[in-house]
């Protein structure tokens, strides 16, 4: 029988995957429960990722088009409805295909765990007769576009009609289907972590939808390829139709599909350009333990680490400039003031670098610090410089009074300015030292900060504690303090230790407990916070037993401080949860810092990102 014309098969594959693009670009706009909200992280649109039911659909949309490109190939008339009617035959192929592949996961899961040795004699086992059963259910497609066959017939034929061209046919589905697809999802894994900007995202989006049209027409391709390598193959459809000349304007609309597939692209930069999606930057940046965050009105983000304060250049942290520190600055021991200046509480005196980053050293040192101190500073609204400390209760003192060496008293100290001449000391109470395991470095041990009312509150949990004590001062002159265990009737309610943003010391609530890392104030009302919460499960398979879980940073903002209904942002992954840990990782720790338009800055304490979020 002589060959019929073959047809491009460019434009009945754009047919369908350019539709489907679209379908995609807007069902994952829609807001799915359990799923990350699409945002634009670094100018490049990023959608929610696919659930089971949209890779289904993918799944067979894409069987779809490259079996109208085969019968374009084969010189069908109309191929996307002929790839249509012949669709169940070629997905029962896939069902039966991805059944097995299943099938042999599930017995491999079985005998996890095992040693190396023996997951790789059992995997080699089921992947030999897996892989041959592939082979044969991939000859199902071109013998349905190719011969008209149904799936009795169609399956008869592939299991039986290749003989001694198996290898050469393999070959093939390797070289033109599976390989060309697996490099084709890592580019775009890559260029996706790698793009940022709004042209080159633009750029992105249309070379990775390009890169997949002509991924198909590759398959398809190799489909008739595999067909040609099979022992006397008909080339010709199985009811020919002699077609009449095509119209003018269909010849035309036949030039311009390749235009098609610049659609999608076209919706996602009207997305980004809209300004309607949370807008998230994410810069690397590796210098040194942070220790304080702060996002000054009329400034960029200033970040304070133990040995220099790095003001960001812009608004995303792409840049920064570095100033040393005129001492080391531990945990708590640094405060960013409105103005963007920078307090430090150093070993024995306070230290200051104002908003053109002069820094200076007081002169004198401190008499009511100890050696060395454990201390937290803050900045009362009068300007006033609080300093929280934690006075080991020995030597001396421990020779006149009964306490035992672990016990601590805590202490206020007020200055005025830097040089503190004339430091106001409030005794707040004292602290029983308990016997317990040391304590994770994810857990703050000293906070101070002001109330609503301007009170000084101090929040302490001695190391390897499990109970915080609270003191509040009756005024903001602190001439006397309420002191006691977290929930008594003489500390602070939730509500009230919510405004102070003790995080990792004290849980202001039942949901903060387990999640949240650290708070902030939002502008107009309610609150932002940073949270660690397990990835979204999405369309994963797991085999054995599951020893870690993926786990991400997420922002929210809430209404409230309880936060029972927060709207989330997902920032950056976290380090996976490791089976049988309880103990938060050092990792989860955060920074986080709003600015006065609702900006927010995140940072860990270590930090290896630097992320800001237009919410």
């Amino acid at each position: 029988m002589p060959t019929p014309p073959r047809r491009s098969p460019l434009p009945p594959i754009l047919l369908v995957l350019v539709p489907l693009a679209l379908l995609q670009t807007l069902w994952r706009l829609l807001p799915i429960p359990d799923a990350d909200a699409p945002r634009v992280i670094n100018g490049v649109l990023v959608l929610s990722p696919p659930g089971w039911l949209e890779v289904v659909v993918v799944a067979v949309a894409w069987t779809w088009a490259v079996t109208a490109g085969v019968a374009a190939l084969a010189g069908a008339d109309r191929p996307v409805r002929r790839a249509l009617c012949v669709l169940p035959t070629v997905g029962a192929a896939l069902a039966t295909g991805v059944a097995a592949v299943l099938a042999a996961l599930i017995l491999l899961g079985r005998v996890l765990p095992a040693s190396v040795e023996v997951v790789w004699v059992v995997g080699i086992l089921l992947a030999v007769p897996v892989v041959l059963v592939l082979v044969r259910l991939a000859l199902v497609l071109p013998l349905a576009v190719f011969e008209d066959l149904p799936w009795t017939a169609a399956r008869r034929v592939a299991f039986s009609g290749v003989g001694r061209h198996l290898v050469r046919v393999a070959i093939l589905l390797l070289v033109g289907v599976l390989a060309p697809a697996l490099l084709t999802a890592w580019a775009v894994a890559q260029g996706e972590a790698l793009v940022a900007g709004r042209l080159p995202g633009l750029a992105f989006w249309l070379g990775r939808d390009v890169l997949q049209v002509l991924l198909a027409v590759l398959q398809a391709a190799t489909f008739v390829a595999v067909y040609r390598n099979l022992p006397q193959p008909r080339l010709a459809v199985a009811h020919p139709i002699t077609r009449p000349a095509e119209p003018g304007w269909c010849r035309a609309a036949r030039a311009l599909a390749p235009l098609a597939v610049l659609l999608p692209t076209l919706v996602a930069g009207g997305l980004v350009a809209v300004g309607r999606l949370p807008e998230v930057s994410v810069q690397p940046r590796s210098d040194g333990w942070l220790v304080a965050l702060a996002w000054p009105a009329g400034r960029h983000p200033v970040m304070v680490t133990q040995d220099a304060v790095e003001d960001c250049l812009d608004d995303q942290c792409r840049t920064t400039r570095r100033t040393a520190l005129p001492a080391f600055a531990g945990a708590e021991q640094a405060a960013v003031a409105a103005d963007g200046s920078v307090y430090l509480l150093t070993t024995d005196r306070l230290a200051y670098c104002d908003p053109q980053r002069v820094c200076r050293r007081a002169p004198n040192p401190l008499d009511a610090f100890p050696q060395p101190p454990k201390g937290a500073i803050t900045l009362a609204p009068d300007g006033q410089i609080l300093i929280a400390l934690a006075v080991p209760r020995s030597g001396a003192e421990e020779r006149q009074s009964t306490l035992r060496q672990e016990d601590s008293e805590l202490r206020l100290v007020r200055c005025r300015d830097l040089q503190c001449a004339d430091p106001i000391v409030t005794r707040l109470g004292v602290v029983q030292g308990q016997f317990a395991r040391r304590s994770a470095e994810y857990f703050r041990e000293l906070a101070v900060g002001v109330d609503g009312t301007g009170r000084p509150v101090v929040a302490y949990r001695p190391e390897g504690g499990s109970r915080v004590w609270i003191a509040r001062c009756d005024s903001p002159a602190c001439t006397g303090a309420s002191f006691g265990h977290e929930g008594e009737p003489a500390t602070p309610s939730e509500e009230e230790l919510a405004a102070l943003h003790f995080d990792r010391l004290v849980h202001p609530c039942e949901r903060c407990t387990s999640a949240v890392s650290v708070t902030a104030d939002r502008p107009g009302g309610g609150s932002y916070a940073v949270a660690v919460t397990p990835g979204q499960p999405g369309a994963r398979l797991q085999v054995g037993s599951q020893v870690s879980g993926p786990r991400r940073a997420v922002l929210w903002a809430c209404a409230d401080f309880r936060c029972s209904a927060p709207r989330e942002i997902q920032l950056t992954a976290a380090e996976p949860w490791a089976s049988g840990v309880s103990v938060p990782y050092p990792g989860d720790a955060f920074l986080l810092a709003a600015g006065p338009d609702g900006r927010v800055v995140v940072a860990r304490l270590w930090p290896d990102q630097v992320v800001t979020v237009r919410p």
